[in-house]
């Protein structure tokens, strides 16, 4: 047998192996998926030099205080009605609606004349995320239950793969034209690259019997006391595991709330890292998780999340 042959036949078994591990690429999850890439490659851009951006339009550690608080406040008011709305009116029209409005809020980030306007825009894109039960709700519908474990980890290899080149990107365009000019081009690359993944989330199929009557604004707010006790009675149904996990993710989250407001400030006028070299602490992290994200996705699937 010829080295030519052992080549073509270690390459078919390769392509077969692969089209075997990832034939639930479908569908749903398939478009979700290239919008996540889309995304994921203007996400972490502005996230490095945020902290000084904040502040060198006039914000102190106070209003970072005030924005991170914003944020959060806003994303707890819509995580009751968001679960509640898609199953009333649909999946595809929540998650398409919300990512072309979170597109247009990055133009509050790129034009503001002071700290502000980012408040602004970040109360306009945490309240988008009304569409995140949504979101998640059509990737398990779109996965069989013995891929969902990989279907979570190609998520979080994503992000981790397509976030990578975002701190590169803002480090060398912070060093070419400076904080603000730098970070003005970033939020207007975020926007561009959101409104096409959004165009491209139009693609998606319905996974649930929706609502025919029209939407209007004035049910969201009449909606939210039911929302509420329809997410409280879910507790009731679902196993206690799922309640502890929820526990440990909150304070986890809350943990790392406390020092992502202000790390970057800790980082330069206590660590004395400069400005200009932030950007690389960034790397190595999602490095981390593209590494880690396939074989723990393996490994759920096929020993069981609960050991985990």
């Amino acid at each position: 047998m010829g080295i030519g042959n052992i080549i073509k036949r270690v390459f078919s078994w390769i392509g077969e192996t692969l089209r075997r591990e990832f034939s639930f690429i479908s569908g749903n999850y398939r478009i979700l998926v290239i919008s996540w890439m889309i995304m994921d490659l203007a996400m972490e851009m502005p996230v490095p030099n945020f902290q000084y951006y904040v502040q060198a339009l006039g914000g102190t550690g106070l209003a970072l205080g005030i924005i991170g608080l914003a944020n959060w406040v806003c994303m707890a008011i819509v995580a009751f009605p968001g679960g509640y709305l898609a199953d009333k009116y649909g999946r595809r029209w929540l998650i398409t609606t919300m990512t072309f409005i979170m597109a247009l809020s990055h133009l509050f980030f790129a034009l503001a004349p002071t700290w502000h306007f980012i408040l602004i825009g970040t109360i306009v894109n945490s309240l988008c995320l009304i569409y995140q039960p949504a979101l998640f709700a059509m990737v398990q519908d779109s996965l069989p239950p013995e891929r969902r474990g990989m279907g979570s980890s190609i998520i979080q290899l994503i992000h981790g793969t397509f976030n990578t080149p975002g701190p590169i990107i803002a480090g060398l365009l912070l060093l070419q034209f400076g904080l603000v000019p730098s970070m003005r081009i970033i939020y207007t690359i975020v926007t561009i690259l959101f409104l096409i993944a959004a165009l491209w989330r139009l693609k998606l199929k319905e996974t649930t019997i929706v609502n025919k009557e029209p939407i209007r604004f004035r049910y969201f707010i009449s909606a939210y006391p039911q929302a509420i006790k329809e997410s409280f009675k879910v507790w009731k149904r679902v196993p206690r595991s799922a309640f502890w996990l929820f526990l440990i993710q909150t304070l986890l989250m809350f943990g790392m709330t406390l020092t992502n407001v202000i790390n970057a400030l800790y980082a330069r006028d206590v660590l004395n890292v400069p400005e200009e070299q932030w950007w690389l602490v960034y790397i190595p992290l999602l490095i981390t998780l593209i590494i880690a994200s396939i074989p723990i996705g393996k490994i759920v699937d096929k020993i069981g999340r609960k050991s985990h």
